[in-house]
């Protein structure tokens, strides 16, 4: 599963950034330490993860 989220984030098209900078994030750094993954993420001030996730739910080519 660590591998496919790898792949999947290795390989993002324009449409996954899109809605990323959309959404608020400023930047973002994924690690993986042995068995975890972890993600770092700054954003704008009124970020909200309610609002990130209505935009992802809306957008089709988003969607995993």
């Amino acid at each position: 599963m660590i591998n496919e989220h790898r792949i999947y984030h290795t390989n993002m098209d324009s449409e996954n950034l899109k809605t990323i900078k959309n959404v608020g994030f400023k930047f973002m750094q994924i690690y993986l330490l042995q068995t975890r993954m972890f993600i770092i993420i700054d954003t704008i001030n009124n970020f909200s993860f309610e609002k990130k996730a209505i935009m992802v739910v809306s957008n089709e080519k988003v969607q995993v």
